[in-house]
């Protein structure tokens, strides 16, 4: 029996569901932000716990002054992370030349994106997981 076959009937019995669960989640793109890469009502798999890299795509708690009745998520791409030098036009923000320990500066795809620009940092901690791909809904 493959490895494959082995990991299909595992799955089709239930075991392992719980470990796909607490890796991967899917979460649906709500507004233009991050347009023309990802689409309103996109639906996105999102690699759970994962470390964040400069460039990748994460999902993370909004920011409490910003929250009303939308998503309690955001979808960003990071710009910047610990250590790295702050970009001039959120140095406004942010008020330092470089991100502090445990933070992230994200951005929008979309220049008319709402992101660091805004609400400054986004702490590490708040980072649901890194995008992994879209996954094409089944409607």
């Amino acid at each position: 029996m493959t490895y494959l076959a082995a990991a299909a009937l595992l799955l089709a019995a239930g075991v392992g569901v719980g470990v796909v669960r607490r890796r991967f989640q899917l979460i649906v793109v709500r507004g233009s932000s991050m347009s023309p890469t990802y689409q309103d009502r996109d639906v996105l798999l999102v690699r759970v716990h994962r470390r964040p890299r400069l460039g990748d795509v994460v999902v993370f708690r909004m920011p409490d002054q910003h929250k009303d009745d939308g998503p309690a998520w955001m979808v960003k791409r990071v710009a910047a992370g610990p250590g790295d030098r702050v970009p001039a036009d959120e140095r406004r923000i942010v008020a330092e030349s470089t991100v502090a320990d445990g933070c992230l500066l994200v951005r929008g795809d979309n220049p008319e994106s709402h992101d660091s620009r805004h609400f400054g940092y986004v702490p590490i901690d708040t980072v649901l997981g890194v995008v992994v791909r879209p996954v094409t809904p089944w409607n």
